[in-house]
């Protein structure tokens, strides 16, 4: 599975131990923490409506009216199955709310353990003209990742993709810019990499970049740079960094 080094150089990092953190990107902003595992059912209503009214991942307001509430109870959920990796189960549940544009409107990402408990690791909130993809597992080398990419809408359609890596104490955002830093090192001065011809080889966990002077304006290039890397524990490490002469 290759992905272009624009998606390789916006996944975040993700510094301290493993454990069960959510990432939250909604229309009123984003952020992260570490809320308590659920059952499915949970997830299964408005997020307005969660049993754990300190648990809101979107703006809810303290005291909804009436018509608040009725448009909350005509949410519809789909849970869509994504994969197993390892002993974990990860589903899509996508959101539908009551709205004008087409859906599904607000996706999490969630992971259950063999004692069924559910984490949820993402929110995403979808914006006008954006669409959030189906969350994939992609091999990466010889174990297996979590692939969630959105498009943010816009003029230009930018895609973002986050990487997941799942252990038994929780997940890890995965984290390429040593990958991209050791390639950038590896280029002559004066050359660039340009980000629209250059990909992540994921399944064969090489990095490809085709160089050029001033690469975002021109349209040839002069050359390449490979950096294998591996993944270990949820960090990744970048390996000797090659660059290929046209």
């Amino acid at each position: 599975m290759a992905i272009r080094v624009a998606l390789c150089a916006m996944l975040i990092v993700s510094a301290a131990p493993a454990q069960w953190k959510r990432y939250v990107q909604t229309l009123e902003g984003g952020g992260n923490d570490s809320p308590p595992p659920h059952d499915l059912r949970y997830f299964r209503v408005d997020p307005c409506l969660r049993g754990d009214k300190n648990d809101r991942v979107t703006k809810c307001g303290d005291e909804p009216s009436g018509a608040d509430l009725e448009q909350r109870s005509k949410t519809r959920t789909n849970l869509r199955l994504v994969g197993k990796i390892g002993a974990f189960t990860i589903y899509d549940m996508e959101y539908l709310f009551d709205l004008d544009y087409p859906g599904p409107h607000m996706r999490s990402v969630l992971v259950e353990t063999p004692r069924h408990e559910v984490h949820e690791i993402i929110v995403q909130e979808k914006v006008p003209n954006g669409t959030l993809f189906p969350s994939k597992i992609l091999p990466a080398g010889r174990q297996r990742v979590l692939s969630v990419r959105f498009d943010s809408g816009g003029m230009h359609h930018d895609v973002a993709e986050d990487l997941f890596v799942v252990l038994p104490s929780g997940e890890v955002l995965l984290d390429l810019k040593p990958v991209i830093q050791a390639a950038r090192e590896a280029v002559p001065r004066g050359m660039e990499i340009d980000p629209r011809s250059s990909y992540c080889d994921l399944k064969a966990l090489v990095f490809r970049g085709t160089t050029g002077p001033d690469s975002m304006v021109s349209p040839w290039c002069e050359g390449h740079v490979e950096v294998p890397f591996r993944i270990e524990h949820g960090r990744v490490l970048a390996g000797k960094a090659a660059y290929y002469p046209q």
